[in-house]
C-alpha cells in the first residue's frame, strides 16, 4: 500500500491550486477547500483541549472518558473530511450523531439549568473547549456554503454530517460547562449593563 503522506514539500500547490480526489485540481479558495480548512483548524484547536486535558488534573477519572470522547471526535471529522472530499458516502457513520447525543445527554445531566449565557474563560480547559465550538460552528457555516453554491455538493443537504457538526457545537459547549466544575471555577453568566448598574 503506498504510503499517504511520503513526500511533504511537494510544490503541487504553488500555483494556487489542490487536489482533493487523485485527479481533480481545484482552487485552495474554492468552497470544498475552505471547509476542508475549517474542519482541519476545528481538529487542531480540539487537539489543544486533549494536550492539556492530564496537565491540569492527571488524577481525575472522569477526564479519562472525555479524553476517549474526544479521541472519538477527532476520528469522526477526518471521516467527514474524507467523505466530503473522496465523495464516498460510506466513510462517515451515521451512528455517530446518535452516540455523540448520548454524549451530550450524560454531561448535561450533572449540570445546573442556565438562566443567561456563559462567559467563557472561567478555567483554561473550559475555554478551550469554547474555542473548539465557536471553530466547529464556523466549519459548519463553510459545509452549508458548500452545499448551498456547489451544486456536486447539495447531495449533503440532508447529510447526517451536517447534523453531527451542529451536535458537536453543543458538545463543546455542555464540555465546558463541566471542565470549569472540575477546575473548580464557579461559573460566570453575562449581566446586562442595567443589572451591573443596579448591584
Amino acid at each position: 500500500m503506498k504510503n499517504r503522506l511520503d513526500r511533504i514539500v511537494t510544490k503541487s500547490g504553488d500555483s494556487g491550486l489542490t487536489s482533493i480526489n487523485p485527479n481533480k485540481r481545484i482552487s485552495k479558495n474554492s468552497y470544498i477547500v475552505v471547509f476542508l480548512g475549517d474542519l482541519d483548524e476545528l481538529n487542531a484547536y480540539i487537539g489543544t483541549l486533549k494536550a492539556d486535558l492530564f496537565i491540569f488534573n492527571s488524577r481525575e477519572n472522569s477526564l479519562e472518558d472525555i479524553y476517549s470522547w474526544i479521541i472519538r471526535i477527532q476520528h469522526t471529522l477526518f471521516d467527514i473530511g474524507g467523505e466530503i472530499c473522496s465523495e464516498d458516502m460510506g466513510i462517515f457513520d451515521e451512528k455517530e450523531v446518535v452516540v455523540l447525543e448520548e454524549i451530550i445527554h450524560e454531561i448535561n445531566q450533572d449540570l445546573p439549568p442556565l438562566k443567561e449565557f456563559v462567559l467563557p474563560g472561567g478555567s483554561q480547559l473550559g475555554a478551550k473547549a469554547h474555542v473548539s465550538r465557536t471553530v466547529c460552528r464556523r466549519a459548519e457555516r463553510s459545509l452549508l456554503n458548500l452545499i448551498e453554491n456547489d451544486p456536486e455538493y447539495a447531495k449533503y443537504n440532508k447529510s447526517a454530517m451536517v447534523a453531527y457538526i451542529n451536535r458537536l457545537s453543543d458538545f463543546f459547549f455542555v464540555l465546558s460547562r463541566r471542565l470549569d466544575r472540575l477546575s473548580k471555577f464557579d461559573e460566570q453568566t453575562w449581566e446586562t449593563s442595567k443589572k451591573k448598574d443596579n448591584k
